[in-house]
């Protein structure tokens, strides 16, 4: 995370929103050096970061009118006490600081939930607002479900090692989750509306997981929930943070299913076993295995990673709209040989010993056109 604290850093100081000297931040010399050895920022420059986060989110929100709409009212009454709510909302909701209430909770929320960085890199990949990048993952973190995920690491039995894992892990979900939506929402009233079938999906998915992914996928979900239950954590709720990403995956197809009226348990059942067919996982993880030193390197791993769960979803859907029990069966006989070149490529990826950006491109390549053939 050290490159980018120092995009970060960089970008306040440019704005002329932070000084770097007069709060004690490494300079560029000094960021460089602790990189080349792997150390990062000390708690107390982490601190100062923390803050001044908060405090630009927070301009951020009250420069723009996204709050102004009804959905922020939850938030406003949120922060009172419920015996104040109860007796004094209309007073509530029309207090003179309502605005700067609702800006001061959300930001607090964002960047205490999704991290430091969290606008920051949105805005920054995406040439969206901070605005915009908040709503976003104020809303991936309610359709992801975070208050629950939470919740399942409340227990005694969790230790602090397996928390910290977990949480590591939802806030990866969350990331790829409000990317998501930028990519599929067109305005701010979008972004934080109409968000309860994404739950719906999400939540049915979360229970399907284990049941519906196949071979080398299934295996790697039963290795990760072991990892997690080592660190010190039940079985169940192990494979919960587990299946995580795999939730994520399903977005796309679970949006176009939705409008479709197609039973989840059909569909999540076709995704998965298409993406186990075709080496969705190995391309993904090469695709993870790229650098990202920079911004440019770190946009393009963002690009192909959601350029590779479309075309696994339009993969699916195609396949999914075929008749009949036997459609995967039908489809792998119909496209055998796109199918065993996409399959050859993918092995050619996993057995390298480092990603290639040139090698992932083809295999998408491929599977671009074995989407158009099905289409």
């Amino acid at each position: 995370m050290l490159t980018v604290h120092g995009r970060l850093i960089e970008a306040w100081e440019h704005a002329g929103s932070l000084n770097r000297t007069l709060e004690a931040l490494p300079d560029q010399a000094e960021l460089s050096r602790r990189n080349a050895v792997g150390i990062g920022l000390t708690r107390p420059e982490l601190s100062v970061l923390l803050a001044h986060a908060k405090l630009a989110l927070t301009q951020e929100l009250l420069a723009g009118s996204a709050i102004n709409g009804d959905w922020a009212q939850e938030w406003l009454l949120d922060y009172f006490p419920q015996r104040l709510r109860e007796s004094w909302r209309e007073e509530i909701v029309s207090h003179p600081l309502r605005r700067e209430i609702i800006a001061t909770v959300i930001a607090n929320r964002v960047i205490n939930s999704a991290g430091i960085t969290s606008v920051f890199r949105l805005t920054e990949e995406t040439g969206l607002s901070s605005e915009s990048a908040a709503l976003a993952l104020l809303s991936a973190m309610k359709v992801s479900g975070l208050d629950d995920l939470r919740g399942a690491l409340d227990g005694p039995e969790v230790s602090w090692d397996a928390r910290i894992a977990a949480m590591l892990e939802a806030r990866r979900y969350v990331d790829r989750t409000a990317r998501w939506l930028l990519a599929h929402r067109s305005s701010a009233e979008q972004l934080v509306t109409h968000l309860d079938r994404l739950s719906e999906v999400v939540k049915a998915v979360r229970n399907l997981i284990g049941v519906h992914l196949r071979g080398g996928e299934l295996a790697r979900w039963k290795a990760s929930a072991s990892r997690f239950a080592e660190k010190g954590m039940p079985r169940q709720t192990a494979e919960i943070f587990a299946g995580l990403l795999d939730e994520y995956a399903v977005l796309d197809l679970g949006d176009i299913a939705a409008e479709s009226a197609v039973a989840t348990e059909v569909w999540s059942t076709v995704y998965f076993e298409i993406s186990e067919t075709v080496g969705g996982d190995a391309i993904l993880n090469a695709i993870s295995g790229l650098p990202r030193q920079d911004r440019w390197q770190t946009m393009a791993r963002a690009a192909m990673r959601a350029d590779t769960y479309a075309l696994l979803a339009s993969l699916a859907f195609a396949v999914l709209v075929m008749p009949g029990d036997d459609r995967i069966e039908r489809w792998s006989a119909a496209h055998a040989a796109g199918l065993e070149r996409v399959r050859a490529m993918v092995a050619e990826i996993s057995s390298a010993p480092t990603s290639d950006l040139a090698a992932i491109s083809v295999a998408l390549r491929m599977l671009r056109e074995l989407v158009s053939q099905s289409s």
